[in-house]
């Protein structure tokens, strides 16, 4: 059924229509596609490649190539020197790390007196009724900061609050019996005399909380800078006498290293804190001859040396 329905007789013996009279295919006919080279005799691709170039066009393989090649030179030229640079340092890197290396370290010290003194000054007021209570609290408060404000003293108020009071009864029902408020002002200088006499003229304002003593920051850097430079010069004597001793003459510092500052307490003033709480709960002046005590700065100079 099917070859019959598309077979030639099915659709017509009518001829296929004719081209156009404009065509350039219409002069075409059977016998100049007879005169057509077989496939066998048409030269292959391989063939055709290896024809020599025409002499009025350049040839571009050969100037595609030498570009190839120049750029692969300066690609390479970093990864050459840097070669280079890296086989030079291992060796000086090696010997320094395994021939003739010695390490050791050098301390020093010195013993400050603590030259600041600082005092907490409590403040503190309570009673029934509120407005009553803060009155003679800003009161007290007015009168400690003002004397702490003046030369030479460094003043500063560290912490206040203010908070209802509570008792409880048999039921443990809570009731509000009153009020209070507090507050600690820190003062600090280097004139002692100055300060206890502070701390006497407010005992009827504020109690002393704590009286500590320190060294100022001015005299601990200059303290660090002199015990560096004792520790450096400690440190550069033995070498010179290790390398004596070892049979060289001279050396070279491989490593340096300031790692080590420490602080320690020879006499912490704690007999002039208790005389000073002493005199000030008795409403006695406090002493005016205070001893502070002394701190020891140190620091270690830790290096490596190569003879």
């Amino acid at each position: 059924m099917l070859a019959k329905r598309f077979s030639p007789e099915a659709v017509g013996s009518k001829p296929p229509p004719a081209p156009p009279p404009d065509c350039p295919f219409r002069s075409l006919g059977k016998k100049q596609f007879e005169n057509t080279p077989k496939n066998d005799s048409v030269p292959s691709i391989a063939a055709a490649s290896r024809q020599p170039v025409p002499p009025f066009l350049p040839d571009y393989r050969n100037a595609f190539t030498a570009k190839a090649k120049t750029m692969l030179k300066t690609l390479l030229k970093p990864v050459a020197l840097l070669t280079v640079l890296l086989g030079s340092a291992l060796p000086v890197s090696a010997e320094t790390l395994h021939y003739n290396v010695v390490e050791f370290s050098e301390s020093a010290s010195v013993e400050l007196l603590r030259d600041t003194m600082t005092a907490r000054l409590h403040v503190h007021e309570e009673g029934r009724n509120r407005e009553t209570v803060s009155g003679n609290f800003v009161k007290k408060l007015n009168n400690v900061t003002r004397k702490a404000s003046a030369s030479p003293f460094k003043s500063e108020l560290l912490h206040r609050s203010a908070s209802p009071r509570y008792e409880y009864d048999s039921k443990g029902k809570r009731t509000q019996t009153g009020w209070e408020e507090q507050a600690v002002v820190q003062v600090e200088s280097k004139n002692f005399e100055a300060l206890n006499k502070l701390i006497a003229e407010s005992q009827k304002d504020a109690n002393l909380e704590s009286l500590t003593f320190k060294v100022s920051k001015q005299n601990r850097q200059d303290a660090l800078d002199e015990v560096s430079k004792a520790a450096l010069t400690r440190f550069k004597d033995r070498a010179a006498s290790l390398t004596k001793a070892m049979g060289f003459r001279n050396y070279k510092i491989v490593r340096l290293n300031f790692g080590q500052i420490g602080n320690r307490s020879i006499d912490n003033g704690v007999q002039a804190m208790r005389a000073a709480k002493a005199a000030t709960a008795e409403s006695a002046p406090v002493p005016e001859h205070t001893s502070p005590g002394t701190e020891e700065v140190s620091i270690t100079v830790r290096g490596t040396i190569q003879m």
